[in-house]
């Protein structure tokens, strides 16, 4: 998978097959990319995407990450699943 940005900088999540982990609480595949809201007022430049999970820096060094945290991969120390992007704490410091 793989995440774009836009002329305008803003972030779109592109589609993606999903798992029955996924699929709790209508999680459902999304079919074509959309602008992501919670990071609309955020200069994202750039992005990195496993299977499952994506992260994403802005220009003031802060990064997101969501999606499947079965294995802690997104760093919020936890394994849950993140719909919406969330601050990586852990890494403020650096």
């Amino acid at each position: 998978m793989t995440s774009h940005t836009t002329t305008s900088r803003a972030l779109c999540r592109p589609a993606q097959e999903t798992t029955a982990r996924h699929r709790v609480n209508d999680r459902s595949n999304e079919h074509v990319p959309r602008l992501v809201e919670a990071l609309s007022g955020k200069k994202v430049v750039g992005a990195a995407a496993g299977m499952y999970h994506t992260a994403v820096w802005t220009n003031e060094g802060e990064i997101f990450a969501f999606g499947d945290g079965l294995y802690g991969q997104l760093g919020h120390g936890g394994k849950e699943i993140e719909l919406v992007p969330r601050l990586v704490d852990a890494l403020l410091d650096f």
